[in-house]
């Protein structure tokens, strides 16, 4: 399926099967499913691996792919050490009032040549163990596959097991027989191959609802020993919700002269009554009921449609396609030879205008993408992911809800399940001595323009249907009606009612499942709210910025996972190197943007100086806050948020580091990191002594948490010890009595961390994952011609993962250097054998000065300078880092001697050598002259050439 992925796909997309089952797939972990098959199936697949059966990598595997539509389920835990998978259907049978759910277990096999023994067993077995322990009453069971039983005659006679004796039979496939009658199946596929044989098997205990043929539809080249087959099965399957259909504004398409010159009449000091009102609800009412007046005069409203077709089908295509299904179905009704010649010639046509609708739309991508590139981004990425559907059917606790408002509903329940009650704690508004306050805010025209242009336009509309669309549009004429409510809102210190209300749509965590639980919220906020946000955020946080500690790296400017990695990295390095080790606890809270107390944090947020109008102001935006499920086109009752912080916005992030800042104020001996709620706390062990101190300083974290309303889940807690010792110190750490398990290894924000820090296993992980996509970059680039749009792709969706904080854990060792640039010169060896010069450019140098691309060496390399520009210019924040920078002030001398710009300290490993402040020191000593890293720029710096001392190899 690998070489005919495009093929396929494009026959799949033509056709109108419920399930679609292949057999000796030839995939492997590198290849997505939605390269060979379009988003409206669910994928199941088992690949083969060095552990399965016959232990060759190529070759076999099994697929099986379900409508999104029908309630389908993997049992992986039904699947052995053989090639099969097991997928469960849900069934309806019964009336419309009374209808009884019931199970259809199917089964994908492959029993590869030649048959011995041992892997025949194994198959039986399983097919036995599945079937005698899942005995439930009106279960269907369908096992489909390719048995190779090249000697067997099978017969049609219903008062026999489905069996001809046959002399030349063997012993293996007589075993199977054996199983065959064991569990009561019957062979209900009578096509033969070329050969006159039956490999291709259909067993099932229940014959009477299977009707089998041979297919007319062909969706890969036809095997002559394997001929499709098209199965009918007399049954109702279950499906999931479908889309409500609703009407709403197409604020595209709509008359935006009329309405900015409507909007810019108004007096809205009198429309808004904004001198006389004391409720600012009252004047977000008037302001909404105003645009709903001029939205129905001038804006079209249209109804929400989910086309099942592509949308690069053209109208021709798609009605060539119905007359197709058409003449399938009379064919197979009433066996006409003229339908079947309609058919075979409608069929073709169909094929015909798929290729040349999918030519045309793949030119048009690539030809539009400076113009477009949503267009080839929405391309690229529905070949690598579904969209999920909800089945009609979901359960939560026990309950059991069908349709789509009892399921919003059971979501909703789940949902608001985690949120805390709120507590009566007494706020102190008692000034602070010797701190700045902040009371009042007032807002500017030249704010409210900023915030409006940065607006992302093509995001949704929120919960008031208000789109950063219309307001981007509409920026002269409705920044002024916005800056009253804004400044209002402010000085009364209350908070529009209508913009707490929250839209929350589930999201799968992995696949789709009937367990709400299995399920994360994304809340969506108005527009208009987070506007008013984006502006108020920087007053705040450049209030409370000097009392944030600066091992706080989350949400929060010129702050990243790469100086949290950095920080951490470089301390575990320098320790290292002078051969102490290093105990790292990591801890994980539960739900905690969600239990945050209310009254805490306000108390907190008074403490900090913010009183007056201001303080009334976050009260209320923080409190009586309320939230629904919607989904496919559904809603919830409304529920309210009795805790946590408003997620999507974006004063809860910083609301949130507010609330942990206090979180370490009882650490006395250990060092810790911070990212949002990512807590690591680490100390240099030399004796015992430090141990008892860092369990001392865990206990101070674990207090913290119980007194601030946070639950630490120990279970996804854990320590690492990093050494180089050859008897390290062990020291058995427990939070509440529950002691920790010790990792060897584990992944820290993105990065792959190991106890002797060498990021060996990282590098190993990392070149798996990009080559991976690299297989699928390649794959996908066949349909461009143009080698910039396979350097785009290449770029995004590859060098980034393999750069991703790489001054953190730049590779220790040439070997591991060498394997991640084995990824690049696969790239640049198919990119010259695309444009038909491998062979003239047979060196990694030359492929890399003809398509103007730097080794990954040296693009680390200047990861690091600019890591070190921006550290030393402020475009950074990490104190941390920043002090062990060491300049090097030489002494008067009548000699003019060009020292190094750094003094390096004295190093003793090579571990050392690399941690990353060292590193980057050392690599600038190198090229000081080069650079003048204090008079130039991060834009100059991406362009010196880095790459004189680079040993390149060839390929």
């Amino acid at each position: 399926m690998r070489t005919k992925a495009e093929t396929i796909r494009t026959n799949i997309l033509s056709s109108n099967y419920d399930l679609i089952i292949f057999t000796e797939t030839w995939l492997n972990d590198s290849v997505y499913d939605y390269e060979f098959i379009d988003n409206r199936y669910t994928v199941y697949r088992r690949d083969r691996s060095f552990n399965n059966l016959k232990n060759k990598l190529d070759g076999g595997g099994v697929l099986i792919a379900v409508r999104s539509d029908l309630v389908s389920d993997r049992k992986v835990q039904w699947e052995w050490n053989c090639e099969l998978i097991w997928v469960t259907l849900a069934l309806s049978r019964g009336t419309s009032n009374h209808q009884k759910t019931v199970t259809m277990n199917i089964c994908a096999a492959y029993n590869p040549p030649p048959l011995d023994h041992s892997s025949t067993n194994d198959l039986c077995n399983n097919i036995t163990s599945v079937l005698c322990n899942n005995t439930h009453e009106h279960t269907i069971n369908v096992i489909i596959g390719d048995f190779n039983l090249s000697h067997t005659t099978w017969s049609q006679c219903s008062d026999t097991l489905s069996l001809t004796p046959n002399p030349s039979s063997s012993q293996i496939e007589n075993s199977f027989l054996d199983c065959i009658n064991f569990n009561s199946l019957r062979q209900s596929n009578w096509v033969t191959n070329s050969l006159n044989r039956t490999l291709d098997l259909v067993l099932t205990n229940s014959p009477e609802y299977i009707q089998l043929r041979e297919s007319p539809i062909s969706i890969s080249k036809i095997d002559k020993h394997h001929p499709p087959l098209e199965i009918k099965m007399n049954i109702t399957a279950k499906r999931v919700i479908k889309q409500n259909t609703s009407t709403y504004y197409n604020f595209y398409k709509a008359d935006y002269n009329t309405i900015n010159n409507k909007l810019s009449c108004m007096d809205w000091h009198h429309e808004l009554e904004i001198n006389d009102c004391t409720d600012i609800n009252q004047v977000v009412d008037t302001f909404y009921r105003i645009l709903n007046s001029i939205f129905v005069q001038h804006i079209p409203l249209i109804v929400r449609k989910q086309s099942k077709y592509p949308t690069w089908y053209s109208s021709a295509l798609i009605k060539c396609l119905q007359e197709k299904n058409k003449f399938h179905k009379k064919f197979k009704k009433f066996n006409n030879p003229l339908d079947k010649l309609t058919f075979n010639l409608l069929r073709n046509r169909c094929d015909r205008l798929t290729r040349q609708c999918y030519a045309k739309f793949k030119h048009r991508t690539e030809k539009n993408l400076k113009n477009n590139p949503k267009l080839f981004w929405t391309f690229v990425k529905n070949s690598k992911q579904n969209t999920h559907k909800f089945p009609e059917s979901m359960t939560y606790d026990s309950q059991t809800a069908t349709g789509g408002q009892a399921i919003c509903n059971l979501f909703c329940k789940y949902f608001n399940s985690v949120f805390k009650p709120p507590s009566d704690i007494p706020i102190n508004h008692t000034l602070c001595e010797n701190k700045p306050t902040l009371s009042t805010v007032t807002i500017t025209a030249s704010e409210l323009n900023y915030a409006i242009d940065r607006l992302d336009a093509y995001k949704g509309s929120g919960p008031d249907s208000l789109p950063p669309y219309f307001l981007k549009m509409c920026k002269k004429s409705i920044t002024k009606p916005l800056l009253l409510i804004f400044n209002k809102s402010l000085a009364l210190g209350q908070f529009p009612q209508k913009w707490k209300l929250a839209h929350v749509i589930p999201i799968p965590k992995s696949v789709y499942s009937a367990d709400v639980t299995k399920y994360r919220p994304i809340s969506i906020l108005c527009a208009t709210s987070k506007l008013l946000e984006s502006i108020l955020i920087k007053r705040l946080y450049w209030h409370v910025k000097p009392n944030l500690i600066t091992q706080q790296h989350g949400f929060l400017p010129k702050k990243s996972t790469l100086t949290n990695l950095a920080s951490l990295s470089n301390d575990i390095m320098m320790a290292l190197d002078t051969r102490h080790e290093v105990h790292a606890v990591y801890t994980d809270l539960s739900k905690a943007f969600d239990v945050v107390d209310h009254s805490l944090l306000l108390q907190k947020l008074s403490k900090l100086g913010i009183h007056g109008s201001l303080f009334r102001w976050i009260c209320s935006y923080l409190t009586n806050r309320s939230q629904l499920v919607a989904m496919c086109g559904y809603k919830s009752e409304i529920l309210p948020i009795s805790s946590g912080i408003a997620q999507g916005s974006h004063l809860g992030p910083l609301f949130f580091v507010i609330f942990v800042n206090d979180i370490a104020s009882n650490i006395s001996y250990s060092n810790f990191s911070l990212y949002a709620d990512d807590f690591k706390i680490y100390k240099k062990i030399e004796t015992s002594d430090d141990c008892t101190k860092l369990q001392s300083d865990i206990d101070c974290v674990a207090d913290w948490c119980l007194s601030n309303g946070m639950t630490i889940n120990i279970s996804k807690c854990f320590y690492i010890n990093f050494t180089r010792k050859r008897y390290p110190l062990t020291f058995s750490y427990s939070i509440k009595h529950k002691q920790l398990p010790e990792l060897k290894h584990a992944r820290d924000l993105g990065i792959e961390v190991d106890s002797t820090f060498k990021f060996s296993i990282h590098v190993e992980k990392l070149v798996g994952r990009a080559n991976k996509t690299l297989g699928f970059v390649i794959r996908k680039a066949k349909v461009f011609q143009n080698t910039e749009t396979l350097k785009l792709l290449y770029n995004s969706y590859v060098r980034s993962m393999l750069e991703y904080c790489s001054p953190a854990w730049n590779p220790v060792y040439a070997v591991h250097s060498e394997r991640l640039e084995k990824v690049q010169k696969r790239f640049l060896y198919h990119l010259s054998f695309k444009d038909n010069i491998s062979r003239s450019l047979r060196s990694y140098t030359s492929r890399l000065e003809k398509y103007k691309i730097e080794t990954l060496k040296v693009r680390r390399d200047r990861a690091d300078l600019i890591f070190l520009y921006k550290l030393l210019h402020g475009l950074i924040e990490c104190p941390d880092l920043l002090h062990l920078i060491t300049l090097n002030v030489p002494k008067l001398s009548a000699r003019v001697i060009k020292l190094a710009p750094f003094t390096l300290p004295n190093i003793k490993t090579n571990l050392g050598q690399h941690a990353p402040i060292f590193r980057i020191m050392s690599l600038y000593n190198a090229h000081k002259e080069d650079i003048d890293i204090y008079h130039t720029s991060v834009k100059k710096l991406k362009t010196v050439n880095l790459s004189k001392n680079a040993t390149l190899s060839n390929v």
